[in-house]
């Protein structure tokens, strides 16, 4: 996956330049006429592709997915799931279904409430930013319930009920000020 590939790299990193901060690491690697910031690059979008495939194998069983791009991406699937049936009998070419869902690719940054496959003219995050015009979301204005870029899958599931509980514990403080209530 997307997380796997990069943290690979990064440990990977850590251990040759014997740092126990990533940020050190990452800045010599950043330095480096060597292209490893490159390859460590190649291997994320590598993996958003193999994230990718994985959505839609998840929609082909049947795995619901939720929050307001789910209906978008399904859309999408069942495109790519009509071309590639087309023929009966016809195995599916994975390289033919990753060129079909590159697009997704591009834009997919996992979350730990959501994913989010990042469209810049429709994300909330944003709307009135200070921060000029970034490349990727801004994750700490996310609204992963209500950005049409945002979708839910079972695996996000354990953070919401978590989520949940913590804010129907803190509620339930009877020394919670009105604002923080």
């Amino acid at each position: 996956t997307y997380e796997g590939a990069y943290m690979a790299g990064v440990i990977a990193g850590k251990i040759q330049y014997k740092h126990a901060s990533i940020a050190m690491f990452e800045g010599y690697a950043g330095s480096s006429a060597s292209g490893f910031r490159q390859e460590v690059e190649q291997q994320r979008a590598l993996g958003q592709l193999d994230d990718v495939v994985e959505h839609y194998e998840a929609h082909r069983r049947g795995e619901q997915q939720a929050g307001p791009a789910a209906t978008r991406l399904a859309q999408e699937y069942d495109y790519a799931s009509r071309a590639l049936e087309a023929l009966p009998g016809q195995v599916v070419d994975q390289d033919r279904l990753k060129a079909m869902l590159g697009h997704l690719a591009r834009t997919l940054h996992v979350g730990y409430l959501n994913d989010c496959f990042f469209e810049p003219a429709t994300a909330l995050c944003l709307i009135d930013t200070d921060e000029g015009k970034p490349e990727g979301p801004v994750l700490s204005r996310c609204a992963p319930d209500r950005c049409p870029n945002s979708c839910i899958r079972r695996r996000h599931l354990p953070a919401w009920e978590e989520a949940i509980a913590e804010t129907e514990r803190l509620l339930g403080m009877k020394r919670l000020p009105p604002l923080q209530r």
